[in-house]
């Protein structure tokens, strides 16, 4: 039995790293180092505009999430609708998510390993669609209801409709930019 198959084996495989053995005591213990040695991804932009792009991207999901917060609490009929609540629901649930995975982001360096490009690009922009989505359609069924119930006082609502617009929108900039973010794979150093 060789000393490559003393290794603990209870390690999570990360794309782009490679295991290293050194020995610690001259042959018989082993320490084991994770080196990445995979590509890394840079969006194509200036490190300024990155950060700037980065601010933004944190600053609309917090205020589309306040929006969200303000428009699904206040005291309106649209708010005890079941078919609008869903939404809220489903839209809350993907608003928190994209905004952990945009505060998330903002902590990363400009150069990025495979795995959070990954995350970022591939995967959070589905939670920033879904985001987006939902609030479209908590719009689409508050319209519903007004036309269902045969409301007539309407000017109650403007501020739930510009709020829930404001939110859908600043998820869709959030959605798009990072959706047409270009990459470009760097060499790692070593």
């Amino acid at each position: 039995m060789s000393s490559e198959d003393n290794r603990p084996r209870g390690h999570l495989y990360h794309e782009g790293y490679e295991e290293k053995s050194e020995s610690i005591d001259g042959g018989t213990a082993f320490r084991v180092k994770y080196v990445y040695t995979g590509n890394y991804f840079k969006p194509m932009m200036s490190e300024k505009r990155f950060i700037l792009h980065k601010i933004m991207n944190v600053l609309f999901a917090l205020v589309s999430f306040g929006l969200q917060i303000i428009a699904g609490t206040s005291r309106l009929l649209l708010n005890s609708l079941f078919f609008v609540n869903i939404f809220q629901t489903f839209s809350l649930l993907a608003s928190i998510l994209s905004l952990a995975g945009v505060i998330y982001y903002a902590t990363k360096p400009q150069k990025m390993e495979i795995h959070y490009y990954k995350r970022f690009h591939k995967q959070f922009p589905w939670a920033y669609f879904a985001s987006w989505m939902s609030t479209v359609c908590i719009i689409i069924c508050s319209i519903i209801g007004l036309i269902l119930f045969k409301e007539r006082q309407i000017g109650q609502y403007i501020p739930f409709f510009i709020m829930n617009a404001v939110s859908c929108i600043l998820m869709f900039v959030v959605w798009i930019t990072e959706k047409n973010m270009q990459y470009a794979a760097v060499l790692p150093d070593n």
